[in-house]
């Protein structure tokens, strides 16, 4: 069966003929041209769309185009009364209706398509305004004032160190609860919860750490272990607490996360030593297997200081 007898066993003989079948290697198509009965207006229509259709359409005289052109006077009349808008004339400019009307402001006469009132009227704020009337009713306007915003970070128990907020874009110092300085736009408030609290970096970590399940995840205990680590080297300033060295040192656990894991991420369980040191402790001991204890460290500190390692000034050191 070629082309024609199949168009004409769907579609008929009476609104459509067929002319010929055209080929195009390149693309690897076939469209066919069709000559419309009624107006003699011909198309050309690729094949596979047209036998996907349960009925075939002429541009220039089919039922949807005629409604559209008698649906134009209804449009304009629901457009003057739901926005108010005094509508001059209508012309059509490339297949498209614009509307033309005097803007409420200036009284210039303007146009605009009639489809932007008709496909989003509801989000048409200024509608009855020319361009530059609607662009400086658009001008955006700070509502909130430095005093409001500085008194919003000390309601939350945070020091604001700006003197001047311009936008809630703009990036604002201010201090942690734990005295150090960070910053944040005002506009980050809305992606929290009312009772949300900004932090800084360092206490956002920490935590991260009290919340930990303790669940093995070999990416996820990683990731946990560095923050651990970092978190206890900051608390000691970067140093060997034995021999004051601030190179090729190392986050000591003084109970092994072996024998307590529930220690792991603690910060009080931490203490930092240099590699060398460290490597002489877990030789003496545990054999690097987590099974060190507390004592053993006081032991060790001990043999080499000829001190006694208090823990409990360590545990209140500030971090």
């Amino acid at each position: 069966m070629n082309y024609e007898e199949k168009f004409y066993e769907k579609f008929g003989k009476d609104e459509f003929t067929f002319i010929e079948s055209i080929r195009d290697k390149n693309k690897k198509r076939t469209s066919l041209k069709i000559k419309c009965n009624k107006c003699g207006n011909e198309e050309i229509k690729e094949q596979f769309d047209l036998f996907t259709k349960d009925k075939v359409f002429c541009h220039n005289c089919n039922n949807r185009k005629k409604a559209n052109k008698l649906n134009i006077d209804d449009e304009i009349l629901s457009i003057q009364n739901k926005f108010n808008i005094n509508i001059t004339k209508s012309e059509k400019i490339n297949n498209e209706t614009f509307i033309f009307f005097k803007c409420k402001n200036c009284n210039e006469e303007t146009k605009s398509s009639i489809y932007e009132y008709t496909r989003n009227n509801s989000q048409i704020k200024f509608a009855g305004y020319c361009w530059k009337c609607a662009q400086n009713k658009r001008k955006w306007k700070n509502q909130n004032k430095t005093i409001d915003v500085k008194e919003w970070f000390i309601n939350k128990g945070i020091e604001p160190l700006f003197d001047e907020y311009k936008n809630s874009y703009t990036f604002l110092d201010i201090r942690c609860k734990c005295g150090n300085k960070f910053q944040m736009t005002f506009k980050n408030r809305f992606n929290h919860d009312k009772d949300w609290i900004p932090t800084c970096q360092d206490c956002q970590d920490l935590d991260r750490l009290s919340k930990y399940n303790y669940t093995y995840n070999r990416y996820d205990c990683r990731k946990k272990d560095g923050v651990w680590s970092k978190q206890i080297k900051k608390k000691f300033n970067n140093k060997c607490v034995i021999t004051g060295d601030t190179e090729k040192i190392i986050s000591h656990h003084l109970n092994g996360y072996n024998s307590y894991p529930e220690q792991k991420y603690d910060i009080n369980n931490g203490i930092v030593i240099n590699e060398q040191l460290h490597n002489e402790f877990h030789l003496t001991y545990d054999k690097y297997k987590g099974n060190c204890t507390l004592q053993q460290f006081e032991e060790f500190f001990e043999m080499k200081t000829n001190k006694k390692f208090n823990t409990e000034n360590y545990e209140n050191k500030k971090h």
